[in-house]
């Protein structure tokens, strides 16, 4: 009685639905889930934009953080 109730999830589903956990994690890591945009920043310029505004932060107005 695979999946019952009584003797808990089948084994083979949970290491499927694991693997494909992983694989959509790789995929995702790897920017193959959606079409990529040419025009999108590059992660480097994104990086130092929050950086920048980071370090802006601690020199705003208190209502403003």
């Amino acid at each position: 009685m695979a999946g019952s109730v009584l003797f808990g999830p089948d084994t083979s589903s949970l290491q499927q639905s694991e693997a494909l956990r992983q694989s959509t994690l790789k995929k995702a890591f790897s920017g193959q889930l959606v079409a990529q945009d040419a025009n999108d920043e590059p992660a480097s310029t994104l990086l130092a934009r929050i950086r920048a505004e980071r370090a802006t932060v601690g020199k705003s107005p208190a209502c403003c953080r």
